[in-house]
């Protein structure tokens, strides 16, 4: 039996369901531990990303856009943006996947309003503050395994790469973020169509 949610190139956390539904992905010279679908294929996700580049070069495509990363930067990728990685070179970096719960500390927070209302679809991070938040967050989820409080540590790390992105945002020019957010608008548009485009197949295919 086929599985028609792979036709609109969605993937799932695959940790979504558990008691912390963190993804940390390894990606070298064009592998990923753990194994990911769609890997460098366009897809996207209901989770936050945050992708930081330790050697190498890539590009994120997307709608319109691409954004080069160089070693020691790093990306922000916000819920439900297609994208694609491309290694322009030999390259080795990290991704953090996690859904927007973590960050809202609790159901219609004012923390909940803000990070719905924040128009950043695709982000590149450069600056100090928050290269360091990402290190740290890179540091315990791959070199740290048995750390004490390490999911209490992580999650507060996020809260703070959260508030200091939501900064960047503030200071961002207005047609940067209107194209952030019509990026959304149309990513949202492009899954509705396929959607249900792929419905109707599976209609039809049924009445057959």
């Amino acid at each position: 039996m086929q599985d028609y949610n792979s036709y609109d190139l969605f993937v799932k956390n695959p940790h979504i369901y558990t008691n912390f539904p963190f993804l940390a992905l390894d990606c070298n010279n064009k592998k990923t531990i753990p194994p990911r679908m769609r890997f460098q294929e366009m897809h996207w996700h209901e989770d936050m990303q945050i992708t930081y580049v330790l050697e190498g070069i890539i590009k994120i495509i997307s709608l319109g856009k691409t954004i080069e990363v160089h070693q020691g930067e790093a990306v922000f990728i916000s819920k439900r943006v297609f994208h694609q990685f491309i290694e322009v070179e030999t390259a080795h970096y990290r991704s953090f996947l996690f859904p927007k719960s973590f960050i809202n500390f609790y159901e219609k927070s004012p923390m909940e309003k803000e990070i719905e209302q924040m128009n950043i679809g695709i982000c590149l991070l450069k600056q100090k503050e928050i290269i360091d938040i990402i290190k740290n967050i890179n540091h315990v989820s791959f070199e740290f395994y048995q750390e004490k409080h390490k999911e209490y540590y992580l999650a507060t790390q996020l809260v703070q790469f959260m508030y200091y992105l939501l900064l960047q945002a503030d200071h961002e020019e207005n047609t940067l973020q209107d194209y952030h957010h019509s990026l959304q608008n149309v990513s949202l548009l492009f899954i509705y169509i396929i959607k249900k485009i792929f419905l109707l197949k599976k209609l039809l295919l049924m009445e057959i």
